[in-house]
């Protein structure tokens, strides 16, 4: 269905970022619901977690630097294909920052006080980032850095954005693996469910994406933002 008049346009707009916002506020508390869980931060989370430890740095500072390195990867990747207009995304991982250190200060305050429920909180996360991940992108206006980074390769590569993810956080938990050892002599971070974490919510996000499908008939997508 075509937009029609300027008033439509307008409030297809204005919905399309409220689903980008909701989708990054989703997102950055299933952050929070992983690093209260105590089993291992979430793999996108992972390097900005262990280096917020090694520094005097707020998680939500390190995610915006390292989303940065993603958005470099992109221009190389794409050269004159790279659009301006794609440079809007440092600005949504700004707001994003901000959601993280909120939503980590949020869910602070909840107890753990078992195994199984630590694993309950790990899964209820990934669930939960994985939804976040699927608004995200079915807002179809401007994404992270990360995401804009796998929209890319899987251009380039015809491989779909859910593998890519799958493949993403696992490069990233082992990146952190590293520094980790590097700054710690020791895992900080990274535990048995931040594996859990990166072989599943690239697949959960592909489940996701199909129940949300009946958003599709009230956003009309831009080809300039895709």
């Amino acid at each position: 269905m075509a937009i029609t008049n300027r008033g439509e346009i307008f409030r297809n707009i204005a919905f399309r970022y409220f689903i980008l916002l909701l989708g990054l506020f989703i997102l950055a508390l299933g952050i929070g619901f992983s690093t209260a869980a105590t089993l291992g931060v979430s793999p996108v989370s992972c390097i900005p977690y262990v280096l917020s430890k090694a520094f005097p740095i707020s998680m939500g500072t390190m995610t915006i630097m390292m989303h940065a390195l993603f958005m470099m990867a992109q221009i190389a990747l794409l050269r004159k294909e790279f659009k301006a207009v794609q440079l809007f995304q440092m600005g949504v991982v700004v707001v994003f920052g901000f959601f993280t250190d909120f939503c980590i200060a949020l869910t602070s305050r909840i107890q753990v006080d078992s195994y199984l429920t630590q694993w309950i909180l790990c899964i209820l996360s990934c669930f939960v980032i994985a939804l976040g991940v699927a608004l995200e992108i079915k807002a179809g206006v401007a994404t992270l850095p990360m995401e804009g980074l796998m929209k890319t390769l899987s251009q380039l590569t015809g491989k779909s954005f859910g593998k890519l993810k799958s493949i993403t956080d696992t490069t990233l938990v082992a990146i952190a693996f590293v520094f980790s050892l590097v700054f710690f002599k020791e895992l900080i971070g990274i535990r048995e469910g931040t594996l859990f974490a990166a072989v599943t919510i690239g697949y959960i996000v592909r489940f996701i994406s199909t129940k949300l499908s009946f958003l599709d008939r009230k956003l009309i997508y831009s080809n300039s933002f895709r």
